[in-house]
């Protein structure tokens, strides 16, 4: 957690607009974060240029630098990735924050959390691994390819018609 991680004990997490709005992330910093301050960071577009697909976009320092220099004047010692996204950005954002802020991906816990919900409700497979299924109400080819872009695994994607 934040609160375990941080030494200066001022922390941010860097999340989308609606996330850092959210009752939900607040109830999280009042019951783990009493301790410490968190600075919540949204709003930065940086989603819309990752879902792109082009991680070299220049724009992409521009904005990390935006946004985590006034952190690191606040002592900021620790972030939390808020975002699904942001995981694609973790070397870029480590470069600006400097190698003496440390970078949290919260897609560790969130895997923790799926996984206790899906065993409470007796839903999680026996497998080793099971058949992995991409949905998007998107354009599924573009969707492919981001995919590919990104992370550089082939997938297949069905139309998910809401």
């Amino acid at each position: 957690t934040l609160a375990s991680v941080s030494e200066t004990k001022k922390t941010a997490v860097l999340a989308t607009p609606i996330t850092t709005k959210s009752i939900y992330l607040d109830l999280l910093i009042s019951e783990f974060g009493q301790d410490i301050t968190v600075y919540k960071v949204g709003d930065t577009g940086l989603e819309g240029i990752i879902e792109k697909g082009d991680l070299s976009d220049p724009k992409i320092s521009i904005i990390l630098k935006k946004h985590i220099d006034p952190l690191k004047k606040l002592g900021v010692d620790t972030i939390a990735l808020g975002c699904t996204h942001y995981p694609f950005l973790r070397d870029a954002l480590q470069k600006t924050a400097g190698e003496n802020v440390k970078i949290l991906d919260s897609g560790g816990a969130v895997a923790r959390q799926v996984k206790r919900v899906l065993t409470e409700e007796k839903l999680l497979s026996p497998a080793k691994h099971g058949e992995d299924w991409y949905y998007t109400t998107g354009a599924t080819l573009e969707f492919q390819d981001k995919v590919k872009k990104l992370t550089g695994k082939h997938i297949k994607v069905v139309y998910a018609k809401l």
